[in-house]
């Protein structure tokens, strides 16, 4: 993921997809230059937990989210920042690209992996 140092909106990852208004998104904001991680339920957006980072949003950030279970671990750039307990699991649901109204970012790969059951 790569955000221009100048974006006016967070770009990021969306995962346990259930539909436009349940949700579940790690963004970076380059204009804050915060991470948060939000859960979007009946259409509102509750920050789970966030924090100041220091990266060079014209370089390629890799943003690694591994759900499991009621745990969501997050990494940027190799480094874990983030290990967040939920009360439940995160839905199976579909997996995406989070691109805030008039911002810009590209996106550059985008693997998913399934784990062992």
């Amino acid at each position: 993921l790569e955000i221009p140092a100048n974006s006016a909106s967070p770009a990021g990852l969306v995962f346990g997809y259930v539909d436009d208004k349940n949700y579940y998104a790690f963004r970076l904001n380059a204009k804050s230059h915060l991470a948060e991680l939000i859960r979007c339920e009946n259409g509102q957006e509750n920050v789970l937990t966030q924090k100041a980072i220091e990266i060079d949003f014209d370089q390629i950030v890799r943003i690694k989210l591994e759900p499991l279970g009621k745990i969501i671990e997050v990494e940027l750039q190799h480094e874990i920042e983030y290990t967040i307990n939920l009360e439940e699991p995160i839905p199976e649901g579909q997996l995406g690209l989070y691109l805030g109204a008039s911002g810009s970012a590209k996106f550059l790969a985008f693997v998913i992996e399934r784990g062992l059951p």
